[in-house]
């Protein structure tokens, strides 16, 4: 696939060679919406970090080797699909709040399953 076929939402810093791309996402960016109300409303959705992506119909296998730093608690990278900022679901390979890195997934319909 060439990557002039793809688009940025929320663009970040980027390089890229041969078989490999590299963002930079900025820190305390994220893709989630928070089940737990506040005051009795949910909180407006999160949604901005980095997403390189295209747009693609029909069926389709995505196949990724993904390299976070880890340098801090919930780093990642992540593969996702997204609808729109109420249903979408991602992938991701991420260090966690236990001091390990794990794959976690969220499916999102509305709020986030973390």
């Amino acid at each position: 696939m060439d990557l002039n076929d793809f688009k940025w939402l929320n663009k970040s810093e980027m390089t890229a060679d041969e078989d490999r791309i590299t963002v930079c996402a900025p820190g305390m960016t994220d893709y989630f919406n928070s089940p737990v109300p506040e005051n009795g409303r949910l909180q407006k959705p999160q949604g901005d970090a980095p997403f390189f992506y295209t747009e693609i119909t029909g069926d389709f296998v995505a196949r990724v080797k993904a390299k976070p730093n880890f340098l801090t608690t919930y780093d990642a990278a992540s593969l996702m699909m997204i609808h729109d900022e109420n249903l979408w679901i991602k992938a991701a390979f991420e260090k966690s709040d236990f001091g390990t890195t794990a794959v976690v997934s969220v499916v999102t319909n509305t709020v986030s399953d973390d």
